[in-house]
């Protein structure tokens, strides 16, 4: 059985769908003017009026403003923050790749049942396009990371602190700590034994389940993708093989077919579904939806 995003049963996959178009260059260069305006660059490292104190800081005695050195200046101007510019470019870049992942509009779905009498000896099931697309393979894990539609926090910049006059190795290590580095490294046991067990705990296949052969690259389109498994059960649950459509942004209509192909060593004819694809595209902007995640950036 094939079904759409929505599990809707098809015998043909027909109808429309929404294609989000690359931002063009001006439009970057606009909203990168925009959030530089809006989280501009800190120029000023003037000491700020002294803060009212605590009654154990007033009893260390008077207290002298440290200021940010030129080093974490520099830092910051030349590097830290032009950084961060160039990360929220690469976010405007794949904003429209972000926004197509969270529509789904592409994604289907095969669902395959082994209604024999005796398991499937070394079955394979073999996803193929058919037409002007090609396939995207499904997440296996949180590892295979799509675009986010988000930007990146903006950077803090260095600030100076005070202490108590003649403490600058204290007002040193303050500062360390509020860019998060520690003054002393430690050494996590517990993580670097957390790791050694999962690389020894290496899990062993299961003859019943199925498995990429090979698993195709992670988010990179392929013409099919192949499953495989030792044995598969009869009087189970369907297994469900899905993925997504990519298709050419300039193309006006998606044409041709999916087609999911079964075999096994003690299956005689190979069995076949052949689901015919014609598929109108529609053309939207994600402008809004980059001015948008401006907008919800603090």
């Amino acid at each position: 059985m094939f079904t759409d995003a929505n599990r809707t049963s098809l015998k043909s996959w027909e109808g429309e769908i929404v294609a989000y178009e690359p931002l063009t260059t001006a439009q970057i260069e606009n909203l990168l003017a925009r959030l530089q305006q809006r989280f501009p660059m800190a120029t000023d490292f003037k000491a700020p009026p002294e803060p009212p104190l605590s009654f154990g800081q007033k009893f260390l005695g008077h207290h002298e403003y440290q200021p940010p050195s030129a080093e974490e200046i520099s830092t910051y101007q030349s590097e830290t923050y032009p950084t961060w510019v160039r990360a929220c470019e690469a976010v405007f870049n794949k904003l429209h790749a972000a926004a197509q992942n969270e529509r789904k509009d592409e994604r289907f779905h095969f669902y395959a049942l082994n209604s024999g009498s005796r398991p499937a000896k070394d079955a394979l099931v073999t996803i193929r396009a058919r037409g002007n697309f090609e396939l995207i393979a499904p997440k296996e894990n949180d590892d295979d990371k799509a675009p986010k539609a988000e930007l990146p926090k903006s950077p803090q910049a260095p600030r100076g602190l005070w202490a108590p006059k003649g403490f600058a190795g204290l007002a040193a290590l303050q500062r360390a700590a509020l860019f998060g580095v520690s003054p002393v490294t430690t050494f996590d046991m517990g993580s670097m034994m957390a790791d050694i067990h999962r690389v020894s705990n290496i899990q062993k296949r299961d003859p019943n389940a199925f498995y990429w052969k090979p698993r195709p690259p992670k988010l990179i389109p392929v013409t099919q993708f192949v499953y495989e498994c030792q044995q598969w059960r009869h009087g189970t649950e369907p297994e469900t093989f899905w993925g997504h459509i990519d298709f050419d942004l300039t193309d006006e209509t998606i044409s041709g077919a999916i087609e999911c192909e079964i075999h096994a060593e003690n299956l005689t004819t190979p069995a076949k579904l052949l689901v015919p694809v014609r598929l109108t595209i529609r053309k939207e902007s994600v402008f809004a939806l980059a001015e948008r995640t401006i907008g919800d950036l603090s």
